[in-house]
């Protein structure tokens, strides 16, 4: 397991635009811990097909529907222009 020093946190934290001026031992700590753990999920041996909630993976072509534009079934313009403050031009009139 690669242990970082504080050179090499500090540039971290320098990228991330985080400021741990009064932190850094903790800092340091912290992301060891979070690359030691990485490296324990790194050696985990799984199958080529998980079954994730029932699902065969092999099965999965195109898990998106196609996007279709439907009318609105809640609220109609005219209703919620008629409940609008003030309308103008067909549009909800809101100030600037």
């Amino acid at each position: 397991m690669a242990v970082l020093n504080r050179e090499q946190t500090e540039r971290i934290a320098a990228l991330a635009k985080l400021d741990v001026s009064g932190e850094s031992d903790s800092f340091i700590d912290d992301i060891n811990d979070m690359l030691e753990i990485m490296s324990k999920l790194s050696t985990l041996v799984l199958p080529d097909n998980i079954d994730i909630c029932g699902i065969d993976s092999d099965e999965l072509v195109n898990t998106y529907r196609e996007d279709e534009a439907n009318e609105s079934r809640v609220l109609s313009r005219e209703l919620v222009l008629a409940n609008a403050p003030e309308v103008e031009a067909g549009c909800i009139s809101v100030p600037k």
